[in-house]
This record gives structure tokens, C-alpha cells and sequence, in this order.
């Protein structure tokens, strides 16, 4: 993998930790499973991949915390758009960044640290789509761009209440995800028109098994 938008003022991120369900850490008896970011070493000056909006900063944890509401540590919060939020978590005590600024790509947001639910000085990286976390590795490589969204609101009619929404991880295919489900193939989102074509990071939207059925 090549990353091509760097969270590392250095541009020598190295990844520990992939987003996704097959993780499990246990710090202190406390156990976390799933991961809903990537994680990246070594120390350094942590960087924004996008320009944004600073929109929540936490500076008042000073080491490891577990259980106390904690546990992404200290963090900053930069609103790309209205659609995407960039957390970096974990990050060293110190806030360089305010609430209300605004950022350029590229410019610091905190140094690496070990605060909150951690077993090492790293970074934490999350992107929120809407307020759901979805695989930032597509748009650190350059596959997608944050910034693509549209200026006018959306015509596309909301999904049906009865469906549950997915985001796509590495080894998933269509067919997979209809059999974890217990729904069939054209339970998808209607957008998707070629099953053996879905990103990783996409959102899609699934209908309940009792409203589904076979064509």
C-alpha cells in the first residue's frame, strides 16, 4: 500500500492496527473489540490529510485511562465538509489547535502520544461519514478524495426505514454480505450495478430478510 495523503508531517507512516471487525485489545481487564480507524507509528507531528474546521478538541487526559470516558485520549476533530469529519486520537497532551480554526492540508493538529484506551505512542485515525466510521484507507492511497461532494442537496429519495446500513471491508463481496444478512443479492443498494466492483469504504444500504425477496 502507498499512502498518498499523509497524517505524518514526517511522510513515513507505517501502519499497526487496519480498520475493521478482527481486532481485539485487552488493556487492564477492559476489552475493546472491532477497530473503527487505522492505526499509525512512529512519533511524530500528527497533520491533517484535508483543510477543515477544527470542530472538538480534548487536551485534558494525561496518560493511559481506561473505563472513564477516555479512551480515544486527547483529539482533535477537523469537519472537512458537510459530510466528512477527519478524529485524530491518542494524541500527546498539549493542544496546538482551537476550536473554530481553520486549517490548511497539511498543517500540524497535535503531536503523537498515548493517551486514553492505548498500548503505545501512536495515532488513531478515523474518518466519519456522516457520522459513521468508514475505512480511511481508500483516501489515504488516493482512491477517493474527501473533498467530492456535492453543493447542492441530494435528490435521491431517503432508504426505506426497514433497511440497516453497511460499510464495506477488505474481503467482502456482495454475496458474502447477503449470506452474513440472510438476505438476497438484490437486497443492495441499487446504485451498486456491478457486484464484483464494491470499494472498500463504501456505504451501502441493506433491507430487513422479511422485506427482501428473490427476482
Amino acid at each position: 500500500m502507498s499512502i498518498k495523503n499523509n497524517v505524518l508531517e514526517r511522510k513515513n507512516e507505517r501502519i499497526t492496527s487496519l480498520f475493521g471487525a478482527g481486532r481485539t485489545v485487552t488493556i487492564q481487564g477492559t476489552t475493546i473489540n472491532g477497530h473503527s480507524g487505522i492505526d499509525f507509528v512512529p512519533e511524530g507531528w500528527v497533520i491533517t490529510l484535508e483543510e477543515g474546521e477544527v470542530i472538538a478538541v480534548k487536551d485534558s487526559v494525561s496518560g493511559v485511562s481506561i473505563g472513564t470516558g477516555n479512551d480515544f485520549g486527547n483529539y482533535v476533530h477537523v469537519k472537512v465538509n458537510s459530510r466528512y469529519v477527519l478524529r485524530f486520537c491518542h494524541l500527546k497532551q498539549g493542544a496546538i489547535v482551537k476550536v473554530g480554526q481553520k486549517l490548511k492540508k497539511g498543517a500540524r493538529v497535535g503531536y503523537m502520544g498515548t493517551t486514553g484506551f492505548s498500548t503505545g505512542v501512536h495515532l488513531h485515525f478515523e474518518i466519519r461519514d456522516n457520522g459513521v466510521a468508514i475505512d480511511p484507507l481508500p483516501y489515504l492511497e488516493g482512491e477517493i478524495a474527501l473533498s467530492v461532494v456535492p453543493t447542492t442537496p441530494s435528490t435521491e429519495p431517503l432508504p426505506p426505514a426497514n433497511t440497516s446500513r453497511h460499510v464495506i471491508v477488505a474481503g467482502d463481496t456482495m454475496t458474502k454480505i447477503a449470506g452474513k444478512f440472510g438476505l438476497s443479492l438484490n437486497a443492495a443498494n441499487p446504485q451498486i450495478k456491478d457486484i464484483n466492483r464494491i470499494i472498500v469504504g463504501q456505504v451501502i444500504n441493506l433491507l430487513s430478510p422479511e422485506k427482501s425477496t428473490d427476482n
